[in-house]
């Protein structure tokens, strides 16, 4: 299920409706609403799916220290926009990282366009601005379903059923395997379920982050609700630092 280049928050989705057929063996409903699942098909050939697994691994391991070297790389780039004389100063110099580059960009939007990011009657808040709020709007409501629901991590191959989860919000964990599964499929599932759980962490690590970073950017935004319009160009950073080693 995983293509090339696609990044590992997307196998988080929002849980469709109870597939027929589906095992359940006494665990809790797994249409029940606001849920959230983890759905990794992997190859029925066994190296295939050793490799798409070891693939996944390397990613989660990548996405934790991009996450550990995000403070760090906004703080440089708020310290040195407050020594310059302006926030665009450093916005077309090559030498910048396209994250960071983007995420000045943005200030620039933000700090041109006072009046549109007031949001009064008519007006329009900027245009890359604007799509970082849609972004931080719907993974806000992803964050909530993974974190403050019934979480469901189900591994198959070649379409085949090796195992299924029910992860509640506080950890607690049940799960059933198919009758006859093999110990190398247990094993399959198993680290499955250790991708997912470590991403989810990824993605309440992202938020955190986010909050922390926005509120730290804000000194660099004059216009009203500073901190408010700091969040999804926050967001926006640190996804496109998670996608530079998810690629």
């Amino acid at each position: 299920m995983l293509a090339d280049g696609s990044n590992l928050l997307s196998l988080w989705q929002a849980l469709p409706a109870a597939e027929s057929g589906a095992v359940s063996f006494g665990l809790p409903d797994e249409a029940a609403p606001a849920a959230s699942l983890w759905r990794l098909d992997l190859p029925e050939e066994a190296q295939s799916a050793e490799g798409q697994l070891a693939q996944i691994e390397a990613r989660t391991q990548a996405s934790e220290a991009a996450l550990d070297a995000l403070p760090a790389r906004l703080e440089a780039l708020i310290g040195a926009a407050q020594a310059g004389p302006a926030v665009s100063f450093a916005a077309g110099e090559p030498s910048l990282e396209p994250a960071e580059a983007d995420l000045l960009r943005m200030l620039e939007e933000l700090e041109g366009r006072q009046a549109a990011v007031s949001f009064e009657a008519g007006q329009a808040p900027p245009s890359g601005w604007q799509q970082a709020r849609q972004s931080f709007e719907d993974a806000t409501g992803r964050l909530f379903r993974t974190l403050t629901h019934q979480a469901w991590v189900k591994t198959t191959q070649g379409g085949r059923l090796l195992g299924r989860s029910a992860l509640g919000w506080s950890g607690d964990l049940e799960t059933i395997y198919q009758v006859e599964t093999h110990s190398e499929q247990v094993s399959l599932h198993q680290r499955s379920l250790a991708a997912a759980v470590k991403t989810r962490h990824t993605i309440l690590r992202t938020f955190i982050f986010t909050a922390q970073g926005a509120a730290k950017l804000a000194v660099l935004i004059s216009a009203p609700g500073g901190l408010l319009l700091a969040l999804p160009a926050v967001w926006k950073f640190a996804n496109q630092v998670l996608a530079e080693v998810n690629d």
